[in-house]
């Protein structure tokens, strides 16, 4: 698979840059940036169950909250969250630029550019609002990656086979540049 250093996020504006990966790291772990605008409401209360995730503010504010506890960064401040631990991330009057760690990174970066391919087919909105029969099968193959909190990933076992019967794919592609020039060829 095609992996794009960076990728965009129409839904929102944001843009996650991979600046280091897994394969540069000897599996170690998976370094991004990610650029938010402001007013941006980030994803669902959500758990990693193998992996940390660290958040090292570069500019503006991110507010994170972990485990109920809201924590306010700014530039030059960091937080880690441990595996298994409820988190989600924001912004408000301004955006952010932050260095994402995630150690050990396993398939993240795969959920990361299938995620942002739904975003992009319109299939997933923000705070995860969308086509929930696109999403199921997403979600739950990526259940060792990431899982929301609470009932709903009952909901999303459920609806996962279903999803796949109707053709929606487990793991969505981003489009890759080669991709674009063979769209607007063809057109």
């Amino acid at each position: 698979m095609e992996i794009p250093r960076t990728i965009s996020n129409p839904v929102d504006g944001s843009t996650i840059t991979f600046l280091k990966l897994p394969t540069e790291t000897g599996g170690e772990y998976l370094q991004i940036e990610v650029t938010t605008m402001p007013h941006t409401g980030g994803p669902p209360m959500h758990y990693h169950p193998t992996a940390t995730e660290q958040f090292e503010v570069q500019d503006g504010v991110l507010y994170v909250t972990v485990s109920g506890e809201e924590h306010v960064l700014s530039a030059g401040e960091k937080l880690v969250v441990p595996p298994g631990t409820p988190h989600t991330f924001r912004t408000e009057a301004e955006g952010s630029r932050v260095i994402g760690t995630v150690t050990p990174p396993g398939r993240f970066v795969e959920f990361l550019t299938s995620e942002y391919a739904l975003m992009r087919a319109g299939k997933l909105g923000e705070g995860a609002e969308g086509d929930l029969l696109a999403i199921a099968p997403w979600i739950h193959e990526f259940r060792d990656v990431s899982r929301a909190t609470g009932p709903i990933n009952y909901l999303f076992a459920v609806l996962a086979p279903l999803g796949r019967v109707l053709g929606n794919p487990r793991i969505p592609a981003y489009p890759t540049e080669k991709d674009a020039v063979e769209t607007k060829s063809s057109e």
